[in-house]
């Protein structure tokens, strides 16, 4: 044994390392082990230790009780390799690597201030400092009541910070867990009961909402004698105002459509002929659940509401009006020998139109390998296919009827123009987001890639202040929606382009496919910065499986014509990045790559062309490159490009 675990959060108990208890036979002993535990390295005098705890007896008996009580210490802790209880004649210390304490481990990672360790600060907290642990000594019983106080206060606070950062990323199931456990420790925080009000509001938990304000309401005027302030009204009347909309709705049987794109996947039918291929068809209609419940844009109904319409012929409008969905995936399984098919289709449960609808092929005994290659599959191309239906309908809206999300929405469409333009107005629709919503990660990551894609084309007319712009709003985005993978693959584009740490992007995008490995523009993300850090083969596969996952979406053409230049396979090079220059005629970066390709490969008269076509749209010949981080890419690709230029004076 090398090292104990003392928790005293929530109570004592003394264990080892796999959990079996270590036997301290009295209280006293106990509340000296905690006392001096909680104050490691530190030398005690023993007179002290012996009035904290045997105040009540004369000086010569409370030194033999401290001498006994440090005696069953000792014992208790023998099995520790270093020696862990230093007793001079007239102090005592225990060391700091004699015991994991839980609730030195609670403050150490509240000082690191970050969201993970926050959380797993509130992890430890399982109640208050040494719950229902009393011992008749007054000094320290004075003593315990302060920290458990002070030790509440930080568990409060830590509480809170996760709590502001669950409303602003929209983890909804983790801020209400939050909240509860605030108001569990301190009922009469009213900004909380507020907050939890707020979460179910977003569930559309309406009767849940209006339960917590009445709550509230009476805690308040028990305990305080107040009612609530005016902003918990405010939004009381809100949710009321919602409900008695939902309860009409609910007399003509419809559900009320959720504030974001929702989608409902049906039970796939089995088609195969054998009842006992059910189980495969059932369990990949759940993976298909679980991958797409990943993406965090996207509202999906839960397993138990869509499987109850299995075996029933129903229409995919009436189902779209009784969940409260805008779009439904259904599907089917064929068996043919040792083979078998899955196909599957995405409807608009509002008009009736087919949006998608795809195949998968696979061998009957790799059943689980297909089951998470169509999840895998199925959830990479909806999320752009839901995008581009959720961009169109947004374009319908009346303009004096936009929410933040619709603003956010047209910003995407403006930036995709790939021009300059395009990006500026992206820039103001995002600007009008950010003011009605602060907080909105997913906005301040996309204006991190705005200026990204203003650098990166000599658009900008500050290009040092717009890569300062691009990393603070990056570095927002991060701290708000750090376990949202769409805001963490912007954040790691952005900070690989701007930033010289490499490698603290390529954790970020990791990370980001690592909570949704079906995120097909993650991977697009991911092949970029791998591009960037000359690993040319390892980028081309990541675009590739970027474009398996979304093959409706744009090739990766210019992607790939990239990689195969750096990789010096010039030929493939030049005829690939001629697909995007026909694509998208008026973006600079593929002028100047077809330019450099045809320069190395002594095709000046081609050089000569893309470098004429170039200057007519962008004044910038040679482009900053501090993002390519290997330095003979940076000299193949600017010495190709100054021979181009050179040869055409």
């Amino acid at each position: 044994m090398t090292k104990l675990t003392l928790e005293l959060l929530g109570g004592f108990r003394l264990q080892t390392d796999a959990g079996e208890p270590v036997p301290l036979t009295t209280r006293k002993a106990q509340a000296l082990l905690a006392y001096l535990a909680l104050h490691p390295g530190q030398a005690h005098v023993r007179p002290k230790l012996a009035t904290l705890l045997w105040g009540d007896r004369g000086e010569g008996q409370a030194r033999d009780s401290l001498r006994q009580a440090l005696s069953l210490v000792r014992k208790a802790l023998s099995g520790v390799r270093v020696q862990p209880l230093i007793a001079h004649e007239d102090s005592v210390t225990l060391m700091p690597m004699a015991l994991n304490v839980d609730a030195i481990a609670f403050e150490g990672l509240i000082e690191q201030q970050r969201t993970e360790s926050l959380r797993e600060a509130v992890g430890l907290y399982r109640g208050e400092l040494l719950d229902g642990f009393q011992v008749p000594a007054p000094e320290f019983e004075s003593w315990a009541t302060v920290e458990r106080q002070r030790l509440r206060e930080r568990a409060l606070e830590a509480m809170a910070k996760l709590l502001d950062h669950y409303l602003a990323s929209g983890a909804v199931e983790r801020g209400i867990h939050t909240a509860m456990r605030v108001l569990a420790v301190d009922p009469l925080q009213e900004r909380v009961h507020r907050n939890l009000m707020e979460l179910y509001r977003r569930q559309g938990r309406y009767g849940s909402a209006l339960r917590q304000y009445r709550t509230c309401t009476e805690l308040l005027s028990k305990e305080l004698g107040i009612e609530p302030d005016e902003q918990t009204k405010a939004l009381r009347r809100d949710i009321l105002r919602k409900w008695n909309r939902r309860q009409d709705e609910a007399s003509s049987g419809d559900a009320p459509l959720p504030d974001k794109p929702s989608l409902a996947v049906l039970p796939f039918e089995n088609m195969t002929g054998d009842a006992e291929q059910e189980y495969f068809v059932d369990g990949m209609v759940e993976e298909i659940i679980t991958a797409l419940s990943r993406i965090r844009q996207l509202f999906v109904i839960a397993r138990n509401s869509s499987f109850a319409y299995k075996g029933q012929a129903v229409d995919i409008k009436q189902i779209g009006r009784e969940l409260g969905v805008h779009y439904v995936l259904e599907g089917s399984v064929r068996k043919a020998g040792k083979r078998i098919r899955i196909t599957g289709q995405l409807i608009d449960a509002i008009s009736g139109a087919h949006l998608w609808a795809d195949r998968f092929d696979g061998l009957l005994k790799d059943v689980f390998e297909l089951q998470d290659s169509v999840a895998s599959s199925v959830a990479g191309v909806i999320e752009p296919t839901l995008q581009a239906a959720e961009l169109q309908l947004s374009a319908q809206r009346r303009t004096d009827d936009l929410t933040a999300y619709d603003l956010y929405l047209r910003a995407r469409a403006s930036a995709l123009s790939w021009e300059k333009l395009g990006v500026q107005r992206a820039l103001d629709a995002l600007g009008k987001v950010l003011e009605r919503d602060p907080h909105y990660a997913p906005a301040l990551a996309f204006v991190a890639h705005c200026h990204i894609q203003l650098h990166l084309n000599g658009w900008s007319d500050n290009p040092e202040k717009g890569r300062q712009n691009g990393i603070e709003y990056a570095r927002r985005a991060l701290r708000i929606g750090g376990d949202d993978p769409d805001v963490l693959g912007q954040v790691a584009f952005v900070l690989g382009y701007f930033e010289r740490d490499i490698n603290a992007a390529t954790a970020l995008i990791d990370r980001a496919l690592e909570l949704n490995p079906s995120h097909a523009i993650g991977w697009e993300r991911s092949g970029y910065l791998r591009l960037w850090n000359g690993q040319a083969d390892l980028a081309i596969e990541h675009f590739e499986r970027s474009f398996r996952l979304n093959p409706r979406g744009r090739a990766p053409s210019f992607e790939t014509g990239v990689a195969h230049f750096f990789a010096r396979r010039l030929d493939k090079a030049a005829a690939l990045l001629l697909i995007p220059l026909q694509e998208i005629p008026n973006w600079p970066p593929t002028y100047r790559f077809l330019a450099s390709c045809y320069a190395h490969m002594g095709r000046f008269h081609d050089a000569h062309d893309m470098v004429k076509r170039l200057r007519e749209i962008t004044p910038v010949m040679i482009p900053s490159v501090e993002h390519l981080r290997i330095p003979k890419d940076r000299e193949f690709y600017l010495g190709g490009l100054r021979l181009a230029a050179r040869e055409t004076q």
